[in-house]
């Protein structure tokens, strides 16, 4: 399948382990999540549930994957921080 190649190696693995009926079900799984909250987001999560030994169910593949969306839009919003790198230097200058 072409979107098996879009998937992280730990998610490509379970679905081979997979019996066929329980491999059904993640992929209708991933394919409704998918629709809420994007593929890359719902295969990210798919990731990291299995990369930490939790069972990958519905329910935790959506938390996981708006979890991961809410991070990204984070990013591009975060705040400034800048004026505590004062803090970090070697030399402890103290700014006015």
């Amino acid at each position: 399948s072409p979107i098996r190649a879009e998937m992280p190696r730990p998610v490509r693995d379970l679905l081979d382990r997979m019996e066929a009926a329980d491999r059904a079900g993640l992929l209708r799984d991933i394919a409704k999540v998918s629709s809420r909250c994007g593929f890359a987001a719902t295969v990210r999560a798919a990731d990291t549930i299995i990369s930490s030994g939790r069972v990958l169910d519905a329910a935790s593949l959506e938390q996981t994957a708006r979890r991961t969306l809410q991070t990204d839009d984070n990013t591009t919003t975060s705040m400034d921080l800048t004026r505590y790198d004062r803090f970090m230097r070697d030399d402890k200058e103290t700014d006015a």
